[in-house]
């Protein structure tokens, strides 16, 4: 297959995203503005840049993860994107796994920032990764995926990983929402929003798909392998960006909980660990001729 369409429009993905996250960046500083929520509790507008109506908390946020989104995800992006030439699964693999990462950056962008000048780049972002992922999984190989198999995988190692990640996700989002499910209270991180909407994504897509994975995994399939990888690249990625963030909320804002910083630096250096020891074993699949797609 032609990856010219693929290349083409991921150079238009990557525009975007930069520009995003530029535009991002640049809402730093302003003076904050006080509102009251429909509960009666008082919060702070980032009142600057982009961010403006969203609660300084979550500018904090969005702020950090623009940084790690043009220094790691940008740099990483350069590095797959010239790879894609290679037309090895792997590389195809270390793609996608990117694009997962934006694909669930601007959903959460889309659906929890204040409506602002930049909601339609994030619909284009996010539908445009979404595409790409379509369009790359479709030329992958099960053939040469089945492969990589035979080669020496951590794979114990990595389906306990997913598992935790699954497990650990879950407890920590239900045990911020269950006490808030009394007409009485509100779950903490709801402040000005209609609801919660990381949560939503965590629980209703990350964590079966990481559970999903884990099992096809142990099983040894071909689907097993394809979204261990992809959730292994978006997961560092999106792990890391996760972790800045609530180290930097964590110096900048009193209400965050230091358990979950901590839960989030323990998942990045995991995840980070977990995907050079499997690909650095999988790297070992060049021997194997590639055809062409």
């Amino acid at each position: 297959m032609n990856f010219k369409h693929i290349k083409f429009w991921s150079i238009v993905l990557f525009l975007g995203v930069v520009s995003a996250a530029i535009i991002g960046i640049l809402s730093i500083g302003g003076s904050p503005v006080e509102v009251t929520s429909i509960h009666g509790e008082s919060f702070l507008l980032h009142g600057s840049g982009i961010y403006r109506f969203d609660t300084q908390s979550v500018a904090i946020q969005a702020i950090s993860q623009d940084v790690v989104t043009i220094l790691v995800w940008g740099s990483l992006f350069i590095v797959a994107w010239l790879k894609l030439k290679e037309n090895s699964e792997l590389s195809k693999l270390f793609f996608i796994g990117l694009l997962g990462y934006t694909l669930y950056a601007y959903m959460s962008y889309a659906f929890l920032s204040h409506f602002n000048e930049l909601f339609l780049l994030y619909v284009w972002n996010m539908s445009l990764s979404g595409y790409l992922i379509i369009r790359t999984s479709i030329t992958l190989k099960t053939d040469k995926i089945r492969e990589i198999y035979k080669l020496p995988l951590p794979i114990r190692r990595t389906v306990v990983f997913l598992v935790l990640v699954g497990t650990m996700l879950a407890l920590m989002w239900l045990a911020r929402i269950i006490p808030a499910l009394s007409p009485s209270m509100q779950p903490v991180g709801l402040e000005t929003y209609h609801t919660l909407v990381i949560q939503v994504m965590d629980l209703g897509i990350i964590v079966p798909l990481s559970l999903f994975a884990a099992y096809k995994l142990a099983k040894r399939t071909v689907v097993g392998y394809v979204l261990t990888s992809v959730l292994l690249f978006k997961g560092t990625a999106l792990f890391t960006a996760v972790g800045t963030m609530a180290v930097v909320q964590g110096f900048l804002d009193e209400t965050v909980r230091m358990t979950e910083v901590g839960i989030f630096l323990a998942l990045t250096v995991a995840a980070g660990y977990i995907t050079i020891i499997f690909f650095h074993r999988s790297v070992i699949s060049k021997a194997i001729p590639n055809t062409t797609v």
